[in-house]
C-alpha cells in the first residue's frame, strides 16, 4: 500500500500505521537517519509499543547521526532501552565519510508465522516525520519466505558495518550530539556554532520542535463541562470529535496529539491520546493543562485548539481567572448564544487573532 501523508490530501499517517504494525509483531528493526526526542516518544513511549514488549517482542533500532539528533535525542533512547531492558536494542550509526550521508527510513517486523512487513518512506523517526510534514511511506506485506529475505539482508547489512554501530554512550557520539544541538539549520541559511551565548544554544534547540500554523489554521473555541472530579477528561461533542480533531467513533488506533501552549509561548510536552469514545456516547481527550486544577464554581473553563496537521493541535486553557478570559467570553458570546449545552465555534487563526491579540499562541 502507497501513501501521501498530508493533511489536505489524505488522512493516513506514518506514526500510526507504524503502531498498527507493531500491534501484531514479535519482532522488528528500525533504521532511522534522524530522530528526536518528541519522535521516538511517539513511537517507543506508546501504550501498543510498551504491549509489544510486554508481551516478548524485540526490536532492533539504529540511529543516524549525521544531524539531527541531538544529546536530547540520546538521552531519551538511553531511557527506554534501560526500561524496556534486553527486549529494545538501540546503536547509533557514525561513520566518517564526508561525502555521504546516511540517510535511510524504514521498519521491518515480523510476526510469529514469519510473516512480515516492510515500511519504505521519507519520514525520519521524528514528530514531524510521523506526522507532521508531506511524506510518502509504502507499506510492503511479505509472505513467509520474502519476509525471511528482508531480515537476511538486514542482517548482513549490520553484521558488514559492526564497527561503524556505536553503543548510546560511546563519547564520539555524544560528542556529535552535542554538536548537533548546536548547529540545526532551520532555514538553510544561518549556521549555529558550538561557540553561540547559551540563549542562542537554546533558541536553536526549540526551533526542532516548533509546531507552526498560519492565518487560515483552523481553530476550536469550546467550552468545558465538569465531568466528575476527573474533568481533565474533556468532553466534547461529536460534530467536534468527528469533523475538527478528526477522530472516527470507535477507531482507537488513531493518535490525537495535542501540546499546550505555556504564558511564555513554551511548547510543552507532546500529549498522545487515543480517540475515546464510551457508552454514555461522550467523545473525549485527556489534557495534560488540566491535572491539579479544579474545576472553577461559576464559569467553565475554555479550551482554544489550533490544528497544525493530521489530528495535531496546540492549545491553551482560558480559566476564568485569567487575563484573556473575557476577551475569549466576548468572542463567544458574539458568535454563540448562551444555552444550556456547552458552545463550541470553529473559526480561523486570523479571526481569532483580531479579537485575542494577547494569547499565548502568538508568542511562540
Amino acid at each position: 500500500m502507497f501513501y501521501i501523508q498530508d493533511p489536505y490530501f489524505e488522512e493516513n499517517i506514518l506514526h500510526e500505521e507504524l503502531l498498527e504494525i507493531i500491534n501484531g509483531a514479535s519482532f522488528g528493526v528500525g533504521i532511522y537517519a534522524f530522530a528526536t526526542k518528541s519522535g521516538i516518544d511517539l513511537v517507543l513511549g506508546d501504550s501498543i509499543f510498551q504491549g509489544f514488549i510486554q508481551n516478548g517482542g524485540k526490536f532492533n533500532l539504529i540511529v543516524g547521526i549525521d544531524e539531527i539528533t541531538n544529546t536530547s535525542a540520546i538521552k531519551t533512547l538511553i531511557k527506554y532501552r534501560d526500561e524496556y531492558k534486553g527486549n529494545l536494542k538501540v546503536d547509533v550509526f557514525l561513520h566518517k565519510d564526508k561525502d555521504s550521508l546516511f540517510h535511510p527510513k524504514f521498519s521491518y517486523f515480523q510476526n510469529e508465522h514469519r510473516e512480515g512487513a516492510l515500511v519504505l518512506g521519507s519520514g525520519n523517526l521524528t514528530d514531524k516525520g510521523l506526522r507532521l510534514n508531506r511524506e510518502a511511506f509504502n507499506i510492503n506485506y511479505l509472505n513467509p519466505e520474502k519476509s525471511n529475505n528482508v531480515k537476511e539482508k538486514i542482517a548482513d547489512w549490520l553484521r558488514f558495518n559492526e564497527e561503524r554501530l556505536k553503543e548510546l554512550e560511546d563519547r564520539e557520539v555524544l560528542e556529535k550530539a552535542e554538536l548537533n544541538r548546536f548547529i540545526y539549520i532551520r532555514n538553510k541559511k544561518s549556521f549555529k556554532t558550538i561557540n553561540d551565548e547559551l540563549s542562542v544554544k537554546e533558541e536553536v534547540e526549540s526551533l526542532l520542535e516548533t509546531w507552526d500554523f498560519n492565518e487560515e489554521s483552523e481553530v476550536l473555541v469550546a467550552e468545558i463541562p465538569k465531568s466528575g472530579n476527573r474533568w481533565k477528561q474533556a468532553n466534547f461533542n461529536k460534530d467536534s470529535f468527528i469533523n475538527f480533531f478528526g477522530a472516527k467513533v470507535g477507531n482507537n488506533k488513531q493518535r490525537i496529539l495535542f501540546r499546550n501552549v505555556e504564558q511564555s509561548g513554551k511548547l510543552s510536552e507532546i500529549e498522545s491520546r487515543p480517540s475515546v469514545t464510551v457508552k454514555s456516547r461522550n467523545f473525549r481527550f485527556e489534557l495534560d493543562a488540566a491535572s491539579g486544577l479544579d474545576y472553577p464554581e461559576e464559569s467553565c473553563p475554555i479550551g482554544v485548539f489550533i490544528k497544525v496537521a493530521t489530528r495535531a493541535f496546540i492549545y491553551i486553557l482560558v480559566m476564568p481567572n485569567d487575563r484573556n478570559y473575557n476577551d475569549i467570553i466576548s468572542f463567544l458570546d458574539e458568535k454563540e448564544e448562551k444555552k444550556q449545552n456547552m458552545r463550541r465555534y470553529r473559526t480561523y487563526v486570523g479571526e481569532l487573532y483580531n479579537r485575542c491579540p494577547n494569547l499565548s499562541f502568538w508568542k511562540i
